[in-house]
């Protein structure tokens, strides 16, 4: 199980109504999530499990649109009953959360359109459910961000923003404000190994610049992620200690942090949904020097069961897991430097796809760049210029290739997404 350390601050700011003092006497809920439509409704049920003589306390977070309507007392097997009202706005989802005496519930509704927006694409930065062809070249040490965001109509449009340095930081884009548009972002690690990094954000919505505090050099902040449902990027770091991946993770729905050791400390940590809840799952990639090599291993956040699955060849193929089939949970995917080749298979298990798309010295960049809601075969080639190209999953055409960049220039779909 997750283990939650809750800041003394969030702890009064979070306390749930008819809070009691939580059993310890076996209570378990059937599980830890639930996702609701935007249209909400009534009776809505978790079922717990406890021994006869077990007796519980049941709160919830104080929010207008949910209420629990059975007793917030329960004694045994119980079932939780409980309403949530409609949502109809489409800038976000919103969160809430069941207690279920030691243990938490998050229940997590959708935006106004039923939920079709709430997946968050890859540096889609002005919120078109596209993603933006993007590159980041060095000027005078700092970090220039140039991106390329192509439409159908009326066509293409560029820009270039000045956030961060070149050499010392690395870049994690992502919405950290649920605006649905993705935040110029770097991590900056401190001057000495034990010193403080810090997140630096860069609002789209108010515009404004936010520091926080996060990690120590030496940590990876590329798996920075929605691990709450709450449809705002969670600061997460993974830090090796001892032989092992321990993940460090700021949960922006409750102001809590989690920390979990998950994986050993040769392996790739990864990003993903791989159980298509909306919440992002620990999850790593073991090489060929580990036991058992090349396997997959994911904790999925909907039930907290462990999956793995063996699958690619770490010492010639890059990690690239993504969601091609468009059904909103991340598929296992390699792309093989040799060839150019893409393989990928459902995590819950099933056969394998496998495209041509590439070729030796590419960098895979997948994104969704036709608004298909589907991930896309993309390649971005260095040269001068370099060149990004697509196949689209749709079969649609439209902007196969871009030239953007040149060799110098970092690229954030890759630098982010691959392993």
């Amino acid at each position: 199980m997750k283990r939650v350390i809750f800041l003394l601050l969030a702890l009064f700011s979070f306390l749930p109504a008819a809070y009691a003092v939580p059993s310890l006497c076996g209570e378990y809920p059937a599980t830890t999530y639930r996702f609701i439509d935007s249209e909400g409704g009534t009776g809505f049920t978790v079922n717990v499990t406890a021994p006869a003589n077990c007796t519980y306390s049941i709160g919830y977070s104080p929010a207008a649109f949910f209420i629990i309507t059975s007793p917030l007392t329960a004694t045994g097997n119980s079932t939780i009953t409980f309403n949530v009202g409609p949502h109809n706005s489409l800038e976000r989802g919103r969160v809430a959360a069941i207690t279920v005496g030691n243990k938490s519930i998050t229940v997590n509704q959708g935006r106004g359109d039923h939920g079709f927006g709430a997946k968050r694409l890859a540096l889609d930065f002005n919120g078109d459910m596209i993603t933006d062809y993007m590159v980041i070249g060095n000027q005078g040490g700092q970090m220039v961000w140039w991106r390329y965001s192509y439409h159908i109509a009326p066509g293409g449009s560029s820009s270039a923003f000045a956030f961060g340095l070149f050499n010392e930081d690395t870049p994690v884009p992502s919405d950290y404000d649920g605006d649905q548009k993705c935040d110029f972002a770097v991590w900056r690690p401190g001057p000495t190994p034990t010193s403080q990094a810090y997140f630096y954000v860069f609002h789209s919505t108010g515009n404004f610049v936010e520091y926080i505090p996060w990690g120590i050099a030496g940590d990876d902040p590329t798996i920075t992620q929605d691990f709450d449902g709450d449809f705002v990027a969670d600061p997460a770091v993974v830090r090796k200690e001892s032989g092992k991946a321990v993940w460090y993770i700021k949960l922006s729905a409750t102001n809590t942090f989690w920390f979990q050791q998950f994986g050993d400390a040769a392996d790739k940590p990864i990003l993903g949904d791989f159980d298509g809840d909306f919440r992002a799952d620990l999850a790593v990639y073991r090489p060929n020097t580990g036991t058992p090599a090349n396997t997959f291993f994911f904790l999925r956040s909907r039930d907290d069961g462990l999956g793995g699955r063996t699958f690619g060849l770490s010492d010639i193929d890059k990690v690239v897991p993504t969601d091609f089939d468009g059904d909103d949970a991340t598929e296992l995917t390699v792309w093989r430097t040799t060839t150019g080749d893409w393989f990928s298979t459902p995590a819950a298990g099933g056969g394998m796809t496998a495209f041509h798309w590439g070729q030796p010295g590419d960098l895979p960049v997948p994104g969704e760049y036709n608004s298909a809601y589907a991930t896309d075969y993309v390649v971005w080639r260095p040269g001068n210029p370099g060149v990004f190209y697509t196949s689209h999953t749709s079969g649609s055409s439209f902007a196969p290739v871009v030239y953007w960049g040149n060799s110098t220039f970092k690229v954030p779909g890759y630098t982010m997404q691959v392993k």
